[in-house]
């Protein structure tokens, strides 16, 4: 008998069911508006339980990814990099209309990845143009550079942001990332989509903006869309929680 078994019981091994078990991934199908190109319905998976809610397919991808879909030239023939892709539903749309490559980025997290991986791999057609990509903000954008196949001095075409400005510690080293992504490209443009899920945070959302605009670029916004919120009985104005704004963002040539 070892120390740690005292009459056949373990008091460092965890009774069975101690802990809740993961959930199993789960497969979603989004319907397409407009299909200029590809699959009326893409099918995704969801990682079935993730701390940055990658568990969930966020109305503001939806509305992002119909928007590519209603206006495929923004990302045909571009280099496209998503930022915070979840499931990666903007990153696929734009493979099907006509990106020359897409990097698809996360958190570094391998299931994470691993899931998102799956999704881009998941269509014959757009699996050799597509790249999923553990990446932290703030961090050297050369690897995903090197990933999209840029050469020396060649940066993104377009930048997809949908759902991140509400991770206020970190919208300082988001916005330096999109700068880092376009380089001295002056044609390139971010399209970042949000909600305000917690209305009472609104006015730190939008601080995202404040900081890009420090950084040299220039703000505009594009789209307002209404949807069912996206947790129904969470606290704060329904309106508010079940609104997606659109806004681009462009360096300010210098």
């Amino acid at each position: 008998m070892t120390e740690l078994d005292f009459e056949g019981f373990n008091m460092f091994e965890e009774p069975e069911n101690f802990r809740p078990s993961t959930p199993p991934p789960k497969t979603v199908l989004h319907e397409r508006k407009i299909c200029p190109s590809g699959p009326k319905e893409v099918e995704l998976q969801l990682v079935g339980s993730h701390s940055l809610w990658a568990h969930y397919l966020w109305n503001s991808g939806i509305v992002l990814s119909n928007f590519i879909d209603a206006h495929p030239e923004v990302v045909q023939g571009k280099f496209v990099l998503e930022f915070g892709a979840g499931a990666g539903l903007p990153s696929v749309i734009s493979a099907f209309n006509g990106a020359k490559h897409v990097v698809c980025s996360d958190y570094p997290d391998l299931p994470l990845i691993q899931n998102l991986d799956q999704n881009m791999k998941r269509y014959q057609e757009i699996k050799e143009k597509t790249s999923a990509v553990g990446y932290l903000w703030g961090s050297d954008v050369q690897d995903l550079r090197n990933y999209a196949g840029l050469s020396e001095g060649q940066y993104f075409d377009v930048l997809l942001l949908s759902d991140l400005v509400f991770n206020h510690t970190e919208q300082t080293k988001l916005v330096r990332s999109c700068k880092a992504a376009m380089g001295d490209n002056k044609h390139a443009i971010a399209y970042v989509f949000f909600t305000h899920h917690r209305p009472h945070f609104a006015d730190k959302d939008l601080i995202f903006f404040d900081i890009a605009k420090e950084n040299g670029f220039e703000v505009e916004h594009i789209v307002e869309e209404k949807r069912d919120p996206m947790f129904e009985n969470d606290p704060g104005a329904r309106e508010v929680r079940a609104t997606v704004h659109g806004y681009t963002m462009r360096l300010l040539n210098e």
